[in-house]
């Protein structure tokens, strides 16, 4: 189902409804797809080095022959950053005060990215022909082709 929202507002909302420091959603090779960051923080850093962390526990995973984390939670002494899978190529990432508790914050984080992955998967969709509407593939083929 998709949502109403932009995937940039959805972003800003986590963040709104968590209390969060920051949240962003990123792709798996680093780059910034929507981001609600500080003013002084570097967005594409941010979201690069993250994307380090995910994909160097999916390679010790694999090396242990296990599937890949489906999310990863990183306690500071002064924050809590929260990473989610976003479907097979992005990620969301949460970071929170270190007052907050990740099992309230933790459900609220996973249905965001679930919804965010459902918005990018639809937005990707081609239009297919409906079979027995007459005309329905060459409106399917013009709105693909331009």
């Amino acid at each position: 189902m998709m949502s109403t929202a932009s995937p940039a507002a959805m972003i800003r909302d986590l963040r709104s409804r968590t209390n969060g420091l920051a949240s962003a959603l990123v792709a798996r090779d680093g780059r910034v797809l929507y981001a609600d960051l500080p003013p002084d923080v570097y967005a594409e850093t941010f979201a690069i080095m993250w994307a380090t962390v995910l994909g160097a526990a999916a390679t010790a995973s694999r090396e242990l022959r296990r599937a890949p984390p489906e999310r990863i939670v990183v306690d500071a002494e002064d924050s809590r950053t929260l990473i989610l899978a976003s479907g097979r190529d992005a990620f969301v990432v949460l970071v929170v005060g270190p007052s907050s508790d990740v099992e309230t914050v933790l459900p609220i984080v996973r249905a965001f990215a679930e919804l965010l992955r459902s918005d990018r998967t639809d937005e990707r969709r081609p239009e297919r022909a409906t079979p027995g509407v007459p005309g329905s593939a060459a409106r399917a083929t013009r709105s693909r082709n331009g």
